[in-house]
């Protein structure tokens, strides 16, 4: 990614970049449409060309020095490496933290460290809206803020974190909240295992949801992206699939994430994908709800190939960073578990 910086300002001041990304979705290395096929044996492969567009970078020099020297020391995570970026933007987003404030010895080290994550697909936009800022000053060492803007899944989950019992200013969010919460009571108990939450809500999603591929504009192609959509019209796309399944989980008090990343297609060629990851027990496993739903739909037949798999299962046809969570064994579900 060219972002070449421009200094027109003195040594002290503060600049804006407003880093502008493509809508989707899966990463913030510019992912804009994705789709997914029935490759005749009831697993997922994702197919079609991928529209890429790299972000554009707008430069607003804007003089804001005392917003980030009043910042509180302890709210400042040093950086050295872009592991240590990507590990601070995780925590950050699983936090649904309004900002994340760095210290790295330089801007143009930071700029390094975010141009590693998005080569090797580690920084995603799940949760949020597709318009990051970050504000740094021009000192060394460097302090960089990163203000997160979340999407309507995104905000959902943050009342969630912060409140047992969240108050929505939208109808949206309301009714997302509401729809996740009913569902989890149907499906659900109290006396379930995280593990069993974890095949009930995928059972869930699989069974009740309709991959759909069939957008005619952006917007539409946004939606179906999101967990609204698979959860209030029952179709959408990974992403979707991906939020919906974090979202339910969470509620349910088990930690989950999201995978952005690529899987193979009918040509054999990777195209951008997004997928979860679940720990149960203290072990993460691989979980890809979108490539258990097959295409056409099936109803009520559920397929859980995809389903608590290891990094050796799901590296034969998904590949991701490795800064995301190991997962190493299998706990593949069978009849019994069911």
């Amino acid at each position: 990614m060219n972002k070449q910086i421009t200094e027109s300002c003195s040594v002290n001041s503060l600049k804006r970049r407003v880093l502008r990304f493509s809508a989707l979705i899966l990463c913030l290395a510019s992912i804009f449409v994705t789709s997914c096929s029935s490759s005749g044996n009831g697993f997922r492969d994702i197919v079609n060309a991928v529209e890429s567009q790299f972000p554009e970078v707008f430069q607003t020099p804007k003089h804001l020095q005392s917003s980030l020297a009043s910042v509180d020391s302890d709210d400042v995570i040093p950086v050295g490496s872009a592991q240590d970026l990507f590990y601070a933007s995780q925590e950050a987003l699983y936090a649904f933290q309004p900002d994340l404030y760095l210290k790295v010895n330089s801007f143009e080290e930071f700029n390094q460290f975010w141009d590693e994550l998005i080569k090797d697909g580690a920084l995603h936009s799940a949760f949020q809206n597709p318009e990051v800022q970050i504000e740094y000053d021009n000192l060394e060492p460097c302090t960089v803020r990163i203000a997160l803007d979340y999407n309507d899944t995104g905000k959902v989950m943050q009342k969630v974190i912060n409140s047992p019992t969240p108050d929505f200013d939208e109808a949206l969010h309301q009714e997302l909240y509401d729809s996740a919460v009913s569902v989890l009571e149907d499906i659900t108990n109290s006396e379930m295992s995280d593990r069993e939450i974890a095949v009930a809500v995928h059972d869930y999603l699989v069974m009740n949801t309709i991959y759909e591929d069939d957008a005619e504009t952006s917007d539409q192609i946004d939606y179906l992206a999101t967990a609204h959509s698979i959860l209030i019209q029952n179709q959408g796309q990974c992403q979707g699939y991906a939020e919906a399944y974090t979202l339910m989980l969470t509620l349910s008090g088990v930690e989950c994430r999201i995978v952005s990343g690529s899987a193979l297609d009918q040509s054999a060629k990777y195209q951008p994908h997004a997928w979860n990851q679940v720990k149960i027990d203290g072990v993460w496993y691989h979980v890809d709800v979108t490539w258990d739903d097959p295409i056409p739909d099936t109803g009520n037949q559920v397929i859980s190939t995809y389903l608590l798999r290891s990094d050796e299962f799901f590296d034969r046809d998904h590949d991701w960073s490795d800064l995301f969570p190991y997962c190493p064994e299998d706990d593949p579900i069978g009849i019994t578990d069911r």
